[in-house]
This record gives structure tokens, C-alpha cells and sequence, in this order.
């Protein structure tokens, strides 16, 4: 990569969260929607096969290694069925692609695509692939300390979003640009996620009442507790939703370097003089005197106190009809 296609995302996290909220007004309960199929995938099918295959990691070891039962106590070891663990080898990379494309649209598109959440099945190979080392090399740094573990975490962020943009790349390619785009960010995108926690905890909070208050009355590990965990999660799955949009915002702020040069359907919450309309999938109308007037006042929302108001042309403002062409991020869209 090129020095100048590298930037360094120095964007206060609390105006990516506003701008992010001001683009998922009236829709992001359709793209919400997408995330329960999506946790559905990645967090029940695997809890209902570990209850239809209880068969544990470490039960399977100790029969290999004819390890005397007085020697280990299964009984008091936390076992994790080991058809969830075949389960996440061979579909997390494929749900982690798809989910990637599937933000990706919505905030280039402002557009809610299901299908994208099943077209990392396209690139399943370099997904598993990509997977399974990132997965090796985070847990090589992690057995020293903690912290170059979450280093090379940090590192890897963008693997995913880079793939589902660019799936012609190969893995190895893949892992070095994410990489080399997060040398300088690793410590900003911290701070993003660490804006959310307090959104987090708060959907987390039904999930530590209920395993502590229902773990004496209902079974670990039996169908009822996998789903009742599954219902009391979805504050969890919604407030992690919400953080998947900055998420998603961080990386394209990698790609555009700044807000100013979002330049699709998207455009409009996140470039520096965004405006609010009464339609807002209405890109094709023309922005009357009044509206204007306005954004100057709705400016004063999320503007920087020290950055200098943009005016945007009215060529720049994209149509609805461009955004129905480039549902799926296009060439145009990917990065170097």
C-alpha cells in the first residue's frame, strides 16, 4: 500500500455514533431485523446442535488419552460441545464475511439486503481460511500476555470488510492491509468501541439477571435455557448492532479519508454539513432555499466546534437511482 492511502481516523467516536443514528432513522429496525437472522446463525443453531450433541471438547480428550476420571472431574470442568466448535471452524469466517457486506450496504446503500448476509458462502474458502489464521496468530500472541493479544486483535479488525470488498485478495494479503491500515488507528478504534460500552453493559444486564436468577431452576445447557438465553440476548443483539454501524463507519473512514468524501446514497448523515429531509430516501429532490437554511441549524449538532461548514453542490448529492445500482459495495466503492 501506498503512504497515501493510508489515514489516521481521528474523528470524535461520539460523531461517528451521531451520524450513524442520524443515517438508521426510519430503518434500522429492517436492518435490525438482519442482525437476529444473523445472530440466529451464529449464536442458536450452534447452543441447539450442542444440546442435540452434548459430546464435549474435553470429554473426547480424556477418552483419547485414557486419563483416569480422578484425575480430571469432568463434572466440574466448563465443557463446550464439540460440534460447536466444528460449527464456528467451519461457518464463522462465512457469517463474519457476510455480516461485513451485509453493514457495508447499509451504509453505502442505506439499504437493507438480506441476501448479503449469505454471500460469504461465495468466498468460503479464503473466509474459513482467513478465519482459522487470524484465529492462530491472535491466540499465539495472547499465550505471552494479554496485551499483544489484543494488539494483533486490533490489528485484524478490518479482515472481514476488506474480504467482503475485495474477494479477489488472497488471505495472506488480506490480513497485511488490515494491518498495515490499523498501524496508528488500533488505539482510535478503542475508543470507539469503548464509547459503546455503556450501551453494551445496559444490554447485557438482562442476560447476567437471567443466568443468575434462573441458572438454579432451569438446566444449563438443556433446549430451554439455550433459547430462553437466545430472547433475553436480543437487548444485548440490538445494542451490538448499533456498534456494528460505527464499526462499519471506522472502516470506510480508513478508505474515504473523512466524512467529506462519502460519495454515495449514504452520503448524506455523514458528510460535514449533513441535512435532514422529510423523506430521507427522497435523494432525487431538489434541496429548497428552506432546507438549506436548516442545515446550517442541524450543523450545529454534530459539527466540529472548529471545523469550517462545506457547502455541498447540488451535483454531489447522489440519486436513489445510483444507489439501486450499487446494492452490493461495487468496484467504484472497494478500496485499493
Amino acid at each position: 500500500m501506498r503512504p497515501e492511502d493510508l489515514y489516521i481516523v481521528r474523528e470524535n467516536p461520539f460523531l461517528i455514533q451521531k451520524k450513524c443514528q442520524i443515517h438508521g432513522r426510519g430503518i434500522f429496525g429492517k436492518f435490525f431485523l438482519g442482525m437476529m437472522i444473523f445472530y440466529m446463525f451464529d449464536t442458536l443453531l450452534p447452543n441447539l446442535l450442542g444440546v442435540v450433541f452434548p459430546k464435549g471438547y474435553m470429554e473426547v480428550l480424556v477418552a483419547l488419552n485414557n486419563i483416569p476420571s480422578d484425575v480430571i472431574d469432568l463434572s466440574k470442568v466448563a465443557d463446550t460441545p464439540i460440534i460447536v466448535m466444528v460449527y464456528s471452524l467451519i461457518f464463522g469466517g462465512i457469517l463474519q464475511t457476510g455480516r461485513a457486506l451485509y453493514a457495508l450496504t447499509f451504509i453505502r446503500n442505506r439499504r437493507v439486503e438480506l441476501s448479503a448476509l449469505g454471500e460469504g458462502i461465495s468466498v468460503f474458502g479464503k473466509a474459513i481460511l482467513l478465519s482459522i489464521v487470524q484465529s492462530i496468530i491472535i491466540s499465539f500472541w495472547t499465550m505471552f500476555f494479554i496485551i499483544p493479544g489484543i494488539v494483533a486483535f486490533y490489528n485484524f479488525r478490518q479482515s472481514y470488510y476488506i474480504l467482503a470488498d475485495n474477494p479477489e485478495k488472497g488471505v495472506m494479503r488480506i490480513l497485511a492491509e488490515s494491518k498495515t491500515r490499523m498501524l496508528g488507528n488500533r488505539m482510535n478504534l478503542l475508543r470507539l468501541d469503548v464509547s459503546y460500552l455503556s450501551l453494551v453493559l445496559m444490554g447485557y444486564l438482562p442476560v447476567v439477571l437471567f443466568q443468575y436468577l434462573l441458572s438454579s431452576t432451569v438446566q444449563i445447557g438443556s433446549l430451554q435455557y439455550v433459547v430462553m438465553n437466545f430472547v433475553i440476548s436480543i437487548p444485548l443483539f440490538y445494542a451490538m448492532s448499533i456498534m456494528l454501524m460505527g464499526q462499519t463507519v471506522f472502516y470506510e473512514l480508513l478508505l474515504r479519508h473523512g466524512f467529506e468524501n462519502f460519495k454515495y446514497v449514504g452520503q448524506d448523515a455523514f458528510r460535514k454539513n449533513a441535512f435532514s429531509v422529510s423523506d430521507p430516501m427522497n435523494h432525487s429532490s431538489d434541496v429548497t432555499e428552506s432546507s438549506m437554511n436548516n442545515t446550517q441549524n442541524n450543523d450545529d449538532v454534530f459539527a466540529e466546534s472548529d471545523e469550517t461548514v462545506i457547502d455541498i453542490e447540488p451535483e454531489d448529492i447522489t440519486t436513489e437511482s445510483d444507489g439501486d445500482d450499487s446494492a452490493r459495495p461495487s468496484d467504484e466503492n472497494r478500496g485499493e
